[in-house]
């Protein structure tokens, strides 16, 4: 059972989710890209959703985002269930496509916090070991400047996206600036965002030549075969960080509130469960108010209003 956390309107994140087994599900192919492209701007604009950054690998992707509405479980939901069915049916297969486990989600608590998610997304394909820069990378990927530039257009693919249900020819993948640099205007965020990766590089091709470590190209990259998985070992039942502050008394003090309010989810689920249906759920309780009618308390905004 994946755990509770709260679903705030407004919170910056950074995502990530993997394939089942980790497996090359999502090798770089034009396809693969238009699926992944189509199926996010959708989603992004049912919901709400703005997004700063994207990166998408082999068997994962990670991306940086805003929750404006707080429903960012229903635009996991769309956005995960249409790239499953759109792949699928675009390779004549069934079942299912992610991991088993729960979807990745850290909340960036500052501006660092958010600057530093951007460029981990962007320069994962470099520090996997992959190719010598994030330009190189042909999977789905955005760009420090794509902020600046005008949206990305995505046709819809064939097959299973179809016209007769709604789903328009063409839509556009927009990058935006993330609020804690709304101070910047879009072109001297880019510039700022193009000097971090540009270093996050170089200090990445000096750790690999110290190393003895080559990257591993296109030509292999593009030869993976999707049924395959990697043969490294992977660390188990580590630390999940469902955070992230270089500010360490910040970090501190949301990991105490943020205890806190396990505790009152806790106790009211609780109650639920012994037949309370009148029980008070911590603010921003998502599932159990969305499913189940159950009551919430008022976010303390809307208290001290």
């Amino acid at each position: 059972m994946s755990r509770a956390r709260p679903v705030v309107p407004g919170e910056i994140v950074l995502i990530t989710r993997r394939a089942h087994r980790r497996r090359f599900s999502f090798i770089p192919e034009k396809k693969v890209r238009q699926i992944f492209g189509y199926a996010l701007a959708v989603a992004a604009e049912k919901h709400g959703v703005l997004l700063h950054g994207i990166t998408v690998m082999s068997n994962h992707y990670h991306a940086v985002v805003t929750d404006v509405h707080g429903v960012l479980p229903d635009f996991l939901r769309d956005f995960h269930k249409e790239v499953t069915r759109a792949l699928n049916a675009h390779r004549g297969e069934w079942g299912g496509l992610w991991g088993s486990e729960q979807t990745s989600v850290v909340r960036l608590l500052s501006g660092d916090a958010v600057l530093d998610a951007m460029v981990y997304t962007l320069i994962n394909p470099v520090e996997a070991g992959l190719v010598e820069s994030y330009r190189d990378w042909p999977g789905l990927h955005s760009s420090p400047a794509s902020c600046a530039r005008a949206p990305v257009t995505f046709a819809r693919p064939e097959k299973y996206f179809d016209a007769r249900g709604g789903r328009p020819d063409e839509v556009q993948l927009t990058i935006t600036v993330p609020a804690q640099f709304s101070h910047l205007s879009p072109s001297a965020f880019a510039d700022l965002l193009t000097r971090r990766v540009a270093e996050a590089e170089a200090d990445l091709r000096r750790r690999f030549a110290a190393e003895g470590r080559r990257f591993l190209g296109l030509d292999k990259v593009r030869r993976t075969q999707r049924h395959s998985q990697p043969t490294s070992w992977e660390k188990r039942r580590g630390i999940n960080p469902t955070l992230a502050c270089r500010d360490t008394e910040a970090r501190c003090l949301q990991l105490a509130a943020d205890k806190l309010w396990q505790d009152a989810y806790s106790a009211a689920l609780t109650g639920w469960r012994q037949g309370d249906r009148e029980v008070i759920f911590p603010a921003h309780t998502w599932k159990m108010a969305r499913l189940h009618g159950a009551h919430t308390a008022p976010p303390l905004s809307a208290r001290a209003a």
